[in-house]
């Protein structure tokens, strides 16, 4: 069995060497993607920024990585693709084309304990009958020691793909989501840090990543990002309902939580009118609430 990572690497300076060390040791190859620019999900953003992760920084983790005894073969692709699925679409075929069997999907801030690895790998060389795994995942929030809820009170929620078999014929679709697959859950945590950040790294996620379009960037910042205190509800920046809080994580933090502590981050507590903006926004959302809960009883 011959498997090959998938890492994007934009905007990801602190989680680089770590994700390379992390996967490097179990996969025969990793594809650094290193766009150029932002997606064209914002026209703006596309045409007046840079990646800030520069390939010097790429060949910087690629090196930490290697002396702390990563041996696979790393090849960092250069790409300026106006898509998420586009991007993500070309390092599947890379993979196929070369013979891999499966294609592992880690972006940067994702990452799998060593037990996790062990289980998902005898999976994958056991099964025959998915093109699809997902896992499930504890998503942070401003800290590794903060872990966001979902709806129903868990801090387990599911990611949008771990791994696709390269022959299977899926496809990338919109953005991580893929074509109909036969999908399988495994139970191999990730610990995502995409909300780990400073806040110059939040602000350049918000406004260029594949949901740039469909989040009002400044808004959300301002009272759910600067504004954010332990009170806070509906925290996710597109679907609000979807994370209504942020608690202490009750787990065993990971050796790797370590490196990602104090990000640089800075509070701006609500002015009376920010308040109120953000108070109204949370009852929309409790109302939203309620009418879905209604809508599925009327339909049972």
């Amino acid at each position: 069995m011959k498997i090959a990572g998938h890492v994007l690497a934009y905007n990801v300076d602190r989680f680089l060497p770590h994700v390379v060390e992390n996967c490097g040791r179990f996969i025969d190859k990793i594809f650094i993607v290193l766009p150029e620019r932002p997606w064209a999900y914002l026209p703006g953003s596309r045409a007046t920024r840079t990646n800030p992760t520069t390939r010097e920084k790429v060949d910087e983790a690629i090196a930490a990585a290697r002396a702390k005894g990563v041996s696979c073969e790393i090849e960092v692709i250069c790409s300026d693709f106006e898509t998420e699925e586009g991007t993500r679409n070309d390092c599947l075929d890379r993979a196929t084309r070369e013979g891999y069997d499966w294609l592992v999907i880690q972006d940067a801030d994702e990452f799998y304990l060593d037990s996790g690895w062990e289980t998902l790998l005898e999976f994958m060389a056991a099964d025959r009958r998915h093109d699809r795994i997902l896992t499930p995942w504890h998503n942070f929030w401003k800290t590794p020691e903060l872990v966001l809820t979902s709806g129903d009170g868990s801090i387990r929620d599911v990611n949008a793909g771990f791994a696709i078999r390269c022959k299977s014929g899926v496809r990338f679709d919109t953005a991580r989501k893929t074509t109909p697959a036969a999908t399988i859950l495994i139970d191999a945590p990730c610990y995502h840090y995409g909300y780990v950040m400073s806040d110059a790294e939040m602000w350049e996620k918000i406004t260029s990543w594949g949901h740039a379009h469909q989040v009002n960037a400044q808004k959300w910042f301002r009272l759910k990002w600067l504004g954010w205190t332990p009170v806070h509800s509906y925290l996710h920046p597109v679907t609000p309902l979807f994370w209504p809080k942020a608690i202490r994580f009750p787990g065993r933090q990971p050796a790797f939580a370590s490196s990602f502590m104090s990000p640089s981050q800075e509070t701006a507590p609500l002015g009376f009118v920010d308040f109120l903006e953000n108070m109204l926004a949370d009852r929309a959302t409790d109302v939203r609430i309620v009418a879905r809960k209604l809508l599925r009883r009327s339909t049972v």
